[in-house]
């Protein structure tokens, strides 16, 4: 797992071509908006909109309360003798991820926003992976 605090800077990184060009056919499997999922090769202004989306709740907490690294990043891989997953696969083990975590939104509780985005195989391993997101705080504001 990797902590920042950049949200627009990892959302850049994940939709470009990564540090050894092995971001290929980037694509968001699974969010907290099903509205996100399906996406595939954002845009300038659909990568700004999502960063603003994901550090919402970040924003409304107080400055005090605001953590110092509010961004998480986990990658999630099959083994490479495994087969390949579908991204509908991929987005159930998303959804698992965040059900596990309890970051998920219930009736009671407001979740974090996360999303999963899938990048294809990966060069020389044929593997495939998903990095999986999650902000800390919830949309009612409060930090997980």
């Amino acid at each position: 797992m990797q902590r920042g605090t950049r949200t627009r800077g990892l959302v850049e990184y994940l939709f470009g071509p990564g540090r050894a060009e092995e971001h290929t056919n980037q694509r968001i499997v699974a969010a907290w908006d099903k509205a996100w999922q399906g996406i595939t090769h954002p845009d300038g202004v659909q990568r700004a909109l999502l960063s603003a989306e994901v550090d919402a709740p970040v924003h409304k907490l107080p400055e005090a309360a605001k953590p110092a690294e509010h961004v998480y990043r986990v990658s999630i891989s099959n083994h490479g003798e495994d087969r390949n997953l579908s991204d509908d696969e991929w987005a159930t083990v998303a959804r698992a991820v965040a059900d596990k975590l309890g970051i998920s939104g219930t009736d009671t509780r407001a979740g974090a926003r996360w999303f999963a985005v899938h990048h294809g195989p990966l060069p020389g391993t044929g593997t495939t992976s998903i990095s999986w997101r999650r902000w800390s705080a919830r949309t009612g504001g409060a930090f997980t």
